[in-house]
């Protein structure tokens, strides 16, 4: 196997290839460079700093609960709220229809007839 002598080459390449997406040369070290760097940095770190430690639950600090934030909160809709908002919606769909009959001489089917005729109920 001949290794590439070409300067645009990368310095392990085999085929002499340019890469063109990486720029003229390929500045990166390889495989063993990088390992042995990565290696060297390893030995240079203390036992402390290698060490992965996760925090206990028992260590971390606890949060302060304030009354005041929780009164700041938006209470839930009761039931009363919803069926308002409910038949709000509904009133807006039949004046909807009725205005589309009015108008663009809609004409209704089965179902937005017995809508529009819920409201006289």
């Amino acid at each position: 196997i001949a290794v590439a002598t070409s300067p645009l080459a990368m310095p392990h390449s085999i085929t002499g290839k340019d890469r063109p997406k990486r720029g003229a040369t390929d500045t990166r070290p390889n495989e063993k460079k990088r390992k042995k760097l990565r290696k060297g940095e390893a030995d240079a770190m203390t036992a402390e700093e290698l060490k992965v430690t996760k925090v206990q639950s028992k260590d971390k600090a606890e949060r302060e609960v304030i009354a005041e934030a929780s009164e700041l909160k938006p209470t839930k809709s009761t039931t009363i709220e919803k069926k308002i908002k409910a038949l709000n919606k509904k009133l807006l769909a039949i004046e909807e229809l009725q205005r589309k009959v009015t108008e663009e001489e809609y004409e209704l089917d089965e179902q937005q007839q017995k809508k529009v005729d819920s409201l006289g109920a």
